[in-house]
């Protein structure tokens, strides 16, 4: 399902999209064998080439969202106005922001910037929270990879290291928090690290016993 997924993205034109898979890729290929990886830095380049060629209107649908055609200037400028917008909110609360459920941005503005919405509504101490809450993730994950033995066990650390990473990504480019599925999947990602952190500590353990 993955591979589909991966596929598919491209098609959707989104900037956001191919962004966390540019983040995905980075963070797995590199830890791949010698064999598959050098077989991915073939078939990856390749693989985008044949979509832009056998998808009609793909080159021409990604020239325009990568150029001064107004829309990707008018995205830019709307987030870039955010922080200036955002200033006076998060000066008046700083620290614990103005609280949860008070910054709707149907009645103010959008941020498309999940940490600086955090920051408003819940202040820089909320905005650690979060930060801390996903690198504790990617910390958890490697050292879930490095403490095995097992090659699968390995690679889905890695791939739930990805996953942390991918979701890391996404909450500096939309309001992630506004999105139920959005916010169930990155929590549960988050579940996932600690659970795979924990059955691979108990069996480390009871194989030192043994």
């Amino acid at each position: 399902s993955s591979d589909v997924c991966s596929s598919d993205l491209p098609i959707t034109v989104s900037r956001s999209a191919i962004l966390v898979l540019v983040v995905i890729t980075l963070v797995l290929v590199p830890t791949w064998p010698v064999r598959e990886r050098r077989f991915a830095y073939l078939v990856i380049p390749a693989g985008v080439v044949v979509e832009f060629i056998t998808i009609p209107g793909m080159i021409s649908a990604f020239v325009g969202i990568l150029s001064n055609n107004g829309v990707v200037v008018t995205s830019t400028q709307s987030r870039a106005n955010a922080y200036s917008s955002a200033a006076p909110f998060i000066s008046q609360h700083p620290w614990f922001g103005l609280g949860f459920g008070t910054f709707p941005p149907q009645t103010y503005f959008f941020t498309d910037n999940q940490y600086l919405s955090s920051t408003i509504v819940t202040g820089f101490v909320g905005l650690l929270a979060l930060v801390v809450l996903f690198v504790t993730g990617w910390i958890i994950a490697r050292r879930t990879r490095q403490l095995s033995t097992d090659p699968e066990t390995r690679d889905f650390a890695q791939s739930l290291a990805a996953s942390v990473a991918a979701s890391a990504t996404s909450f500096a480019i939309f309001d992630a928090l506004s999105f139920n599925i959005a916010t169930g999947l990155s929590f549960l990602l988050l579940g996932c690290v600690g659970c795979l952190w924990r059955l691979e500590n108990q069996r480390t353990q009871l194989t030192a016993v043994r």
